[in-house]
């Protein structure tokens, strides 16, 4: 096979995937202008002030008593409340700028921002040289390969990482989910040539938040003792040395409070919460149902990636296929996931991308497409559709599209601004993506192996 075969389906679609980016991007662009003269992020603000309280009381968390009540519902330290909550080891690289207030906020966030892009541009190459070098280099098996080949998928791939909206909304909000996902992939590139190194980011992610430590479960898998005794060693290091840095005191408060309500953490019922069962509350189940429904997708997702582990364990060099399964599940295991956590989707979806190219298969590659076109444009690019309704000028799309939903009164929206229904779409299929994607990584399981055991090495050196 060469360039020249790739069918005209094929190309139709991935063109139409690259229009819809460059359509989303100008949107972006005039969002991202607006948000950032709207003010300094709320989520920074609060982890400046943790740190600044640290440097002059020593106390790195606000204990429960000096909470007022209006910042939360049932618990201080419940999602969505407005204090910090973070572990210790989260403070390493913020707290050391802000003492003494030596760095200005207007400064320290344009410096934090700076990161963010250079992060994610490494993150975007480090995935696009890792999946060219598995499907297209002339090293890898097959005759569909090189760079003129490969245009199919980096270019599609490129613009739509450009464009991310999870990507948008972690840089605007400056969270932790873009440095996530830049020590995940360190994690997943150097397991093999640098375990010790692997071990390391992989202990440290998992100690700035909690969820990093599910990708943990890759190394069951590949069985890398190295990188296992790696992170086991690495975290009780950098765990030591929060005691040291933030005193006893503090780190014990977080194990003892903070910790376990964050383990036991409920749902938070609101348009921006992905999860599963937040959608389920949303739409009005009850709660006894939405737990059980919530807990057996976890279930299911669980056996079904221990099912893919056992099918994998007898096929060597998977280590791609079993890291964009684990980033899909742990989506579906947390009961709340904001819109940047999406952002560990764009690995899967890159994977998907460029086996729908190296296969030449337009029907997996319009479901790539479904997906970015779900996860890339910004949903108010969607809501732009609804001011050709002079009737929904003066109220927001999505508000409209929630209530009407809610009501039972679809049918009126839906006459009203035909064009604004698209915005309820994307909304509602948003939550399903990381199924959509499982499903998808299953059926063609055997595409997304690379055509021989050694690839997938040379890939990754």
């Amino acid at each position: 096979m060469n360039a020249r075969s790739v069918s005209a389906a094929q190309k139709l679609l991935l063109c139409l995937l690259m229009l819809v980016c460059l359509l989303a991007a100008i949107s972006f662009g005039v969002r991202v202008a607006s948000e950032y003269r709207g003010g300094l992020p709320v989520d920074m603000l609060i982890f400046r002030k943790a740190a600044l309280d640290f440097w002059q009381t020593g106390e790195l968390y606000d204990r429960p008593e000096n909470v007022p009540h209006e910042k939360y519902i049932e618990h201080p330290y419940e999602p969505g409340a407005p204090i910090y909550k973070f572990p210790p080891a989260f403070q390493l690289a913020l707290a050391p700028w802000v003492k003494n207030n030596a760095v200005k906020p207007g400064t320290l966030f344009a410096w934090l921002r700076s990161i963010m892009i250079v992060l994610y541009a490494l993150s975007v190459f480090l995935m696009l040289n890792y999946f060219y070098r598995m499907y297209f280099s002339r090293k890898a098996a097959g005759a569909y390969s090189g760079l003129w080949a490969a245009r199919y998928f980096i270019l599609p791939a490129f613009i739509g990482a450009c464009i991310f909206y999870p990507f948008f909304n972690a840089y605007q909000a400056l969270v932790a989910e873009i440095p996530l996902l830049f020590l995940f992939l360190l994690f997943f590139l150097l397991m093999d040539k640098r375990p010790s190194m692997a071990g390391f980011f992989l202990a440290y992610s998992s100690l700035i938040k909690i969820y990093p430590a599910f990708i943990g479960l890759v190394l069951l898998y590949t069985k890398n003792r190295r990188a296992i005794i790696s992170s086991i060693v690495s975290g009780l290091l950098i765990a030591g040395f929060c005691f040291y840095y933030f005193g006893f005191t503090e780190n014990m408060f977080y194990l003892q409070e903070i910790l376990p309500a964050l383990l036991k953490e409920p749902v938070i019922v609101e348009n921006k919460n992905l999860s599963l069962e937040s959608w389920l509350v949303f739409h009005g189940f009850r709660e006894q149902i939405t737990g059980s429904v919530f807990q057996s997708v976890r279930l299911l997702a669980l056996l079904y990636l221990a099912w893919q582990f056992y099918c994998l364990s007898t096929v060597k060099a998977n280590r791609a296929v079993v890291f964009s399964l684990t980033l899909s599940v742990l989506l579906l295991c947390l009961p709340n996931y904001w819109v940047q956590y999406q952002l560990f989707l764009l690995f899967p979806l890159f994977h998907l991308l460029a086996v729908s190219v190296s296969v030449n298969n337009p029907r997996l590659t319009s479901m790539v497409l479904v997906c970015f076109v779900c996860f890339v444009p910004d949903v108010s690019w969607y809501g732009k559709l609804a001011s050709l309704s002079p009737s929904l000028q003066q109220v927001p799309v999505e508000q409209l599209a929630r209530l009407a939903i809610e009501n039972g009164q679809a049918w009126l929206f839906w006459h009203y601004s035909k064009p604004a229904w698209v915005i309820y779409c994307i909304v509602e299929v948003r939550p399903f993506i990381p199924i959509l994607i499982l499903i998808l990584l299953g059926l063609h399981r055997d595409d997304l192996s690379p055509r021989d055991d050694k690839t997938e090495v040379q890939a990754i050196h």
